[in-house]
């Protein structure tokens, strides 16, 4: 996937939450693009960063399988269903409504153990 830092500046991390890049928070059907950049995401999370690229530079996500996150989750406990934070760029959050894109499952949320379930 090519890493956009997006409108923030939000430089990559490995083991950080990312989504599909969407300017402004407008899907534009890119799905080859990333960032951690909540902003400018549409809410649809694309994976866990494996590595850390540059701006515009090309790197690998996980999809599927268990992950440990860098960052902890904003919110959540073990078992429950996860999706993109609104509000904290490169994490994931408690789903709290039927229409969240659930991305992955919180498997032991105190040390940041998830399940990818993210959509590629």
């Amino acid at each position: 996937m090519k890493y956009n830092q997006g409108a923030g500046a939000v430089a990559a991390v490995a083991g950080n939450a990312v989504g599909f890049y969407a300017p402004g928070g407008v899907s534009t059907g890119v799905t080859n693009e990333v960032t951690s950049d909540v902003s400018d995401t549409a809410g649809n999370g694309a994976g866990v960063l494996a590595g850390a690229p540059g701006n515009g530079e090309y790197g690998w996500i996980q999809v599927k399988g268990v992950a440990t996150l860098t960052t902890a989750l904003v919110s959540g406990a073990s078992g429950q269903a996860l999706v993109l934070s609104a509000t904290t760029d490169g994490t994931l959050k408690v789903a709290a409504a039927v229409t969240d894109t659930v991305c992955a499952y919180a498997i032991l949320a105190a040390s940041k153990i998830i399940m990818c379930a993210f959509p590629h």
